[in-house]
């Protein structure tokens, strides 16, 4: 057999640095045998436990240095003394080995989903003790619009912040659970069938345990209403008041007479002479605005601290100093309180009123052919709300509660030891190597798909050496239906913000990017509202389109990108996972592994690494907040002109943010080319593509027979046979020296 060449690869033989297997297994029992005195027999405690007579011949080696030779552990001071201090820290070990790992992460994870329901919990507490009306809702502001907006926001941060850690910690503990354990694996290779190893899987789920396949069904069924009620616990009531427009000539500030022509009683709307005089006696207190102030100020449909304005003309009639009178008042679908800045007739209804094509002609500016020299706005308090649902959130409450105890009985009831990462994978096949998958150690996740394993035929397969691509390492199903679906949901917000674009410039309304960016983030506007039938406050029940319709319809959007976002994931997970596995081919390194022995390392992220998970996670953060500002619950209160609720005419409908959604689709759009492009890295050309596929990672696991410390030691994988004389040779993982196969030469896996 010739000598094999190492080339440039890295690589570390010399193992007398490393501690062998068997005091990595039996430290515990050596120590404890240390401390032991004789039994009641007079043979040592060792003796009742361990029959191998060179027991205490045993040498350790720590950095390459004997620690202690073969020596009676009851007659040395100093040596009992190092051996104290070994056990201290081996116990210390044996404490992290309790929460190493996935346990670790699921005890984390299950940490955070206790604060975050301590957190739902008291706000809930603390919102009940302010008011709580018939309906559930708490009151928190009540006020200034301007306040209540940012509050909002705020809060609704603070939701998706907590929804996200708390999903986050759902989803890391299904995953773990649907890691198969060895005997699963070992199960489906002899019927024929593999397993993923390191990623969330649906083929894993008809080989686990039925206690994990149902708490991994309660975690994700208790997704759904937190996706559906938690944005929408939280909401703002706009307060829009109706008013009435007065065009007046100067001489009614100062008293003069006036009556209500014929002609003017259509439009009076709700008016009487007793208001008509109140506004008289007070206009001068109102607040004087120059045209393009005036303009403004009633430009919105929805008017929160405005209420009647006196439109001052320079027009005169002797008989009367009231000219006309337009009643207003907001219904979505049939009439804008903003049309009559745009008549110039004596019809408000004659056209719909883009206030940007009035501004620049403020100075000759009419109403109702009147030509305007200032208005007097009658100035009011803004009366908007920021609400809390209280029923909503107990909902939230328990189905936040059901995720701490099913996360906190999947890290307490499960003592088995699952394969979670690819380094659990390696480690067992290593420890015991599979016979399923033996003299296949060139084995690809694609002849395993191909199901050639099965066969008893095994010819040696010559060693190819090709350029693989991260895409490579997900399956085309993943691929095609994570890029379908997450194109269509693109195009459909798309499609949707043509429509609504299209709406608001149905209502002579400007459209462009400005005009949107004005609008606001997830702000409520009478032109963005959806109008499929209203529903008023005094409808308890809400008839076919009550209040919990629209929170389902607000909330739904949610469900549909977490979906997404497990797709979306579940590729960088693969690839990663890949990725991990490629680097062996070229760095001696130790086995990243969820419960650490010798020189293994501990991990507490399963696939992702912080680098990639962290980002991850803001930007699913920031695309559930940008969709819970592109569609969600509205709900509008109208004040009549005496300043009195008009119960009969409120709103609760959903409205939608046209900027909100650019941006949501502008993020989207970014998440997913970014996908794209990494998928483009390559892999290294010395290693094997297995993927997440548990036969071939299997197959690559057969090591050489003397190299039994491999598991626990720094790893590479390799060559470790050429093969002469028509006995082909044989790549593995090994502690020992390794080479880079040849192209063209034939192994076999045969050690």
């Amino acid at each position: 057999m010739r000598d094999i060449q190492l080339g440039n690869l890295k690589h570390g033989g010399d193992r007398s640095k490393y501690a062998p297997v068997d005091t990595l297994r039996d430290w515990e029992t050596y120590v404890d045998d240390c401390f032991s005195g004789p039994d009641v027999s007079g043979e040592s405690n060792h003796a009742s436990k361990n029959t191998d007579s060179s027991y205490h011949d045993r040498k350790l080696y720590t950095s390459g240095n004997n620690v202690m030779s073969s020596f009676s552990p009851r007659h040395s001071t100093d040596v009992l003394s190092r051996i104290s201090t070994e056990r201290r820290q081996h116990k210390l070990k044996w404490w992290k080995f309790g929460l190493s790992g996935w346990r670790f992460g699921v005890a984390s994870g299950s940490l955070l989903a206790t604060i975050v329901l301590v957190i739902n919990t008291i706000l809930t507490i603390l919102a009940t003790s302010i008011s709580l009306n018939e309906a559930g809702i708490v009151t928190l502001i009540n006020g200034s619009c301007s306040k209540t907006k940012q509050w909002g926001a705020g809060l609704h941060l603070l939701i998706n912040v907590l929804s996200t850690a708390l999903l986050a910690a759902s989803n890391y503990t299904i995953q773990c659970l649907g890691a198969p354990t060895r005997h699963d694996v070992d199960l489906a290779h002899a019927k024929g069938a593999w397993l993923d190893i390191g990623v969330p899987s649906i083929r894993n789920l008809r080989w686990i345990s039925w206690r994990k396949l149902f708490l991994m069904v309660l975690l994700a069924l208790g997704s759904v209403p937190l996706h559906l009620l938690y944005n929408s616990a939280v909401f703002e009531t706009i307060a829009t008041n109706d008013y009435e427009v007065l065009v007046v000539s100067e001489s009614f500030l100062s008293g003069a007479p006036w009556e209500v022509d014929a002609d003017q009683v259509d439009n009076a709307g709700d008016i009487t002479n007793q208001q008509i005089q109140f506004y008289q006696d007070n206009a001068k207190q109102w607040q004087r605005l120059n045209n393009t102030d005036c303009i403004n100020a009633y430009s919105n449909d929805i008017t929160t601290s405005s209420g009647s304005v006196l439109a001052v003309t320079t027009y005169q009639n002797r008989s009367t100093s009231l000219i006309n009178i337009l009643g207003q008042s907001l219904v979505p679908g049939v009439s804008t309180t903003n049309e009559w800045i745009c008549t110039e007739g004596a019809d408000v209804y004659d056209a719909l009123c883009d206030v940007n094509t009035v501004l620049p002609h403020a100075a000759t500016w009419t109403v109702s052919g009147y030509p305007i020299e200032y208005c007097l706005s009658q100035v009011v308090p803004e009366r908007c709300k920021l609400q809390f649902s209280i029923t909503m959130m107990i909902v939230v409450i328990i189905f936040n509660a059901l995720k701490v105890a099913c996360m906190f009985y999947g890290f307490w009831g499960h003592k088995e030891k699952p394969l979670v990462t690819i380094g659990d994978a390696i480690d067992s096949f290593l420890e015991d190597p599979d016979p399923v998958t033996q003299g296949l150690c060139l084995m690809t996740k694609h002849d395993a798909i191909k199901g050639t394993w099965i066969s008893p035929d095994r010819a040696p397969k010559p060693w190819q050496p090709a350029t693989q691509y991260w895409h490579s390492a997900v399956g085309r199903w993943r691929w095609f239906s994570c890029l379908v679906l997450c194109t269509l949901t693109v195009t459909g917000a798309i499609v949707l913000l043509i429509i609504g674009i299209h709406s608001i410039a149905e209502e002579n309304q400007s459209s462009d990017l400005t005009s949107l960016w004005s609008m606001g983030f997830g702000a409520v506007n009478a032109n963005s509202l959806l109008r499929i039938g209203q529903t008023a406050s005094d409808e308890p029940g809400g008839g076919p389109n009550s209040t919990l319709d629209y929170v389902l319809l607000a909330n739904t959007p949610q469900i549909l990108f977490s979906f997404l976002y497990l797709m979306y994931n579940g590729i960088f997970t693969s690839m990663l996972n890949a990725d991990e596995w490629s680097r062996f081919g070229t760095l001696r390194k130790s086995l990243r592994v969820t419960m650490p022995r010798g020189h293994q390392r501990s991990t507490y992220w399963l696939q992702l690494p912080y680098t990639y998970a962290i980002p991850l996670m803001i930007a699913s953060s920031l695309m559930h907040w940008l969709v819970s500002q592109s569609i969600f619950l509205a709900k509008i209160d109208r004040y009549d002109i005496y300043g009195k609720e008009n119960t009969s005419g409120s709103i609760t409908t959903a409205g939608y943010s046209c900027i909100s959604i650019i941006f949501a689709v502008i993020v989207g759009s970014l998440m997913l080319l970014t996908l794209m492009g990494i998928s483009l890295r390559k892999f290294n050309r010395v290693t094997l593509l297995v993927g997440s596929c548990s036969v071939a990672i299997s197959a690559a696991c057969h090591r050489v027979s003397d190299d039994v410390d491999a598991a626990f030691l720094p790893l590479m994988w390799g060559a470790v046979s050429e093969g002469e004389h028509g006995v082909p040779g044989h790549c593995t993982f090994s502690s020992e020296e390794v080479a880079a196969p040849i192209k063209g030469t034939l192994y076999a896996g045969v050690s």
